[in-house]
């Protein structure tokens, strides 16, 4: 079109905008023809179309260099093999492991197998599901050598490669499964990425990778156990954490890297980091603690709680021990503030055991039994309540223990005695209805919501509540 006048400026720029380039033939490759259509004189009874063909199939010529991928990239030879030999060379120099020779013969045998069907679709070429097939080939094929080339030359950047690996899945997702692709992407990016990895400090710079990490993550895992972004993650990851000097004591020293690497990690590597560098810690952490200490009988609770998230199910062994140390480190029972700083030392332990075991647990410490006695001396006083135990501490240890359990314990121990309080008070002091009605909503408020909410124990408040009323009203009490 360069060579003569547009016949049409609106046509040349929709062909400007649409990548063409002046000069060069139209078509995928460039094919079509770049020169007036020349008229030979054609000999006597002969067909037409056999002025100039030396053979039959010959495609026309252009003038052009060819555009063929096949041809571009690999010579003239690749059409004349019906099935591909990849090429192996020595190792090199800096390739003592022979990853970079191993990288570009996984290539070639992607390319070996991309060829034939990229072959196989242009023998057959008879509908929209074929060309497509070529269409897909053909790209995956020109940017595998591409790679392969660079692998050749030496001169193979991490960079290129992904970015390489990371178009094509965005384009041919199916075939980028299809064909594995994912495996290739491992054995040529693996060897480059792998040193760099080696050199981090997660625990320092814990989202240095992250981005870069996230494009492996898309090109290298193909869903398995044990895919080539797996494999790297593994290999790098878990041993730099492993001698990153971490202790149990800075939890959040941890958790700032594995916070924001969770959906990059494979869940193998995450298992090994919290049973490989994680519970070592945890486990000493639990072995040195003493609940008897006076200067923090909880000093191990804090460093387990951030951990219930993440290794769940591997902490119960460590629940064990910690229950072990929690009964043989607990004081005597028999006064009311032994009762009471047990409870800071017990209380934090409820929200990471599971209900059963914190069942089992209070039943074997005896609380209840330490609570019917706290009961039993309580004293019940009008007008002015000046024992504090049962807000205190009684009031505090019942969401601890079983409702039913403490609900018996109320009946059995308390509400007979506060009637008793109240009756004698109203009989004998003839106090204002009103002063007397707040007492008792006093001694409501100490209740738990979850004690209000019982029925029993409403009752038994409000027969308080119907005896200061019959008393105003001058009926008597019952």
């Amino acid at each position: 079109m360069s060579s003569f006048p547009a016949p049409n400026a609106r046509v040349a720029n929709m062909m400007r905008r649409m990548n063409y380039e002046p000069g060069s033939g139209l078509g995928k490759y460039g094919q079509g023809i770049v020169s007036p259509i020349k008229v030979p004189e054609r000999p006597k009874h002969r067909g037409l179309g056999t002025v100039g063909a030396e053979k039959e199939g010959t495609p026309y010529d252009n003038g052009l260099p060819s555009t063929d991928p096949w041809t571009n990239k690999w010579g003239d030879g690749w059409k004349a093999k019906r099935s591909y030999q990849p090429r192996h060379q020595d190792f090199e120099w800096g390739d003592a492991d022979g990853s970079r020779k191993q990288g570009r013969e996984f290539c070639e045998e992607i390319l070996a197998k991309m060829h034939q069907q990229w072959e196989a679709a242009l023998a057959r070429q008879d509908d929209q599901e074929t060309l497509e097939l070529v269409i897909k080939a053909t790209s995956i094929i020109e940017a595998l050598a591409v790679i392969h080339e660079k692998s050749t030359t030496g001169e193979l950047a991490a960079g290129d490669v992904i970015w390489e690996f990371t178009w094509l899945k965005e384009r041919f997702p199916e075939a980028y499964k299809m064909h594995r692709v994912a495996n290739a992407a491992g054995v040529v990016v693996a060897p480059l990425v792998r040193p760099m990895l080696q050199k981090w400090q997660p625990l320092l710079d814990p989202t240095l990778w992250l981005d870069v990490a996230a494009m492996l993550k898309n090109t290298m895992d193909d869903g398995s156990a044990t895919s080539p972004y797996a494999a790297l993650i593994n290999d790098t990851v878990v041993p730099a954490l492993k001698v990153s000097g971490w202790k149990a004591t800075d939890p959040e020293g941890m958790l700032r890297f594995l916070e924001p690497w969770e959906d990059m990690l494979p869940p193998s590597t995450m298992q090994r980091i919290l049973e490989e560098v994680v519970m070592p810690e945890l486990t000493a952490l639990v072995d040195s603690w003493d609940p008897r200490s006076l200067w923090d009988p909880t000093c191990c609770h804090p460093q387990l709680c951030p951990w219930v998230r993440l290794a769940g199910p591997l902490l119960e062994g460590l629940y064990a021990t910690v229950r072990r140390k929690l009964q043989e480190g607990l004081q005597g029972w028999d006064t009311g503030s032994a009762l009471a700083s047990n409870y800071e030392r017990v209380s934090p332990w409820k929200a990471l055991f599971s209900p059963a075991t914190w069942e089992e647990f209070i039943d074997e410490i005896g609380v209840v039994p330490r609570l019917a006695h706290a009961l039993l001396e309580l004293r019940v006083t009008a007008p002015r309540q000046n024992d504090e135990s049962f807000e205190k501490v009684i009031m505090k240890w019942a969401p601890l223990v079983r409702h039913e359990d403490m609900v018996e314990l109320l009946e059995a121990y308390f509400f007979d005695r506060w009637q008793k309080a109240l009756r004698h008070w109203l009989v004998s002091a003839g106090r204002p209805a009103g002063e007397v009605m707040e007492w008792c909503r006093g001694w409501k408020r100490l209740f738990t919501p979850e004690l209000l909410a019982d029925e029993r124990v409403l009752a038994r408040l409000e027969e308080g509540v119907d005896m200061v009323n019959r008393m105003a009203e001058g009926k008597g009490i019952l």
